[in-house]
């Protein structure tokens, strides 16, 4: 299996790069740190710019692979607005302009994190001939094919894949669903079924819509589990507004405002979810203009348990571990 991008998606940038915009932040480092711990200093120069554009080209490469349409062509004419399509042309962007306007700039740190991150859980090496065998069994295979084309459905499909790769590194044995209707993972651990839900909650969303998705998830486990010893676990993504955020361990206001309301809905009934684990992205800046700034981009998690449920499925701690960093470095811009 390799990493790299195609010499396909590698000559885009060769026969576009442009050195020279205003207003953009160029690239100086993109690596990542599995904790949710910013790391000590960062590297710089040449070196260090490479390894973003192999970081941007690899993401690329991702999701052309992921439809089999290279510059999802085919895509993009059924469903313009889909969320792969406009990630695949904000990193053509990064490769024609070598960075993007610093207005934007932040909006294109959290979504080149998110899916950086997501990528190392689940897809940190591919065979480019046949992509899709980083899921071996073919029914879940072809559901997860199906899906990611609904542009309803992708990232939705995107955060069951990075918990299902997250679990799988953590030793815990996890498959994804085979039909509509299930849990999108099954469990075992310990020689203990159970299940995993994954939901995303969008920017903007009323904090009680978390009741609905306690309400599914619980019914869900319980229908494949029986109604006495089926006990999951519920992943809530929460998708936040693109700005930068204090760097502190504290719960930001609206992850606190959704864990209330999940502790309120735990508290009353549905003890087939026995955690709920919240989790989202947060960006901060260190630097300035005139000497280059460097964004650290952490995935954080806080997780709710019910205070009576069926059975707890495995270890809290492991749960509590969710969380990564990523840094880009970006140098000062050059002058047209």
């Amino acid at each position: 299996m390799g990493q790299g991008p195609t010499s396909e998606v590698r000559d885009r940038w060769q026969h576009g790069v442009v050195d020279s915009q205003r207003d953009t932040l160029r690239v100086g480092e993109a690596t990542h740190h599995p904790s949710n711990e910013p790391p000590h200093g960062f590297l710089a120069g040449a070196a260090a710019r490479d390894a973003w554009r192999t970081e941007v080209l690899t993401q690329m490469e991702l999701l052309d692979l992921m439809f089999s349409d290279p510059g999802l062509v085919k895509l993009a004419n059924r469903s313009p607005d889909h969320p792969a399509v406009t990630r695949l042309r904000s990193l053509e962007l990064l490769l024609t302009y070598g960075g993007l306007p610093s207005t934007r700039a932040v909006e294109a740190v959290d979504a080149l994190a998110a899916l950086a991150m997501d990528r190392f859980a689940w897809a940190h090496a591919w065979d480019p001939d046949d992509f899709w065998s980083l899921i071996e069994e073919p029914n879940q295979k072809r559901l997860v094919q199906s899906r990611i084309t609904d542009a309803q459905q992708f990232e939705h499909v995107m955060a069951e894949l990075y918990i299902w790769g997250w679990l799988r590194g953590l030793g815990v044995e996890a498959d994804l669903a085979e039909r509509e209707g299930e849990p999108d993972i099954g469990i075992r651990h310990e020689n203990e079924a159970s299940w995993a839900e994954v939901k995303v909650v969008s920017h903007g969303s009323q904090p009680s819509r978390a009741r609905q998705d306690i309400r599914k998830a619980n019914r869900q486990i319980k229908k494949v589990g029986g109604p006495e010893l089926g006990a999951g676990v519920l992943f809530l993504r929460v998708s936040r507004s693109p700005e930068l955020r204090t760097l502190d361990d504290g719960l930001p206001s609206d992850a606190a405002t959704l864990a209330a309301e999940v502790a309120y809905a735990l508290g009353a009934a549905y003890r087939s979810v026995a955690h709920v684990v919240l989790y989202w992205d947060e960006t901060t800046a260190v630097g300035d203009p005139d000497r280059g700034t460097v964004f650290f981009t952490r995935r954080r998690s806080h997780v709710v348990d019910h205070p009576q449920p069926r059975r707890r499925p495995f270890a809290r701690d492991k749960l509590a571990s969710l969380g990564s960093t990523v840094v880009l470095a970006f140098g000062v811009p050059q002058s047209s």
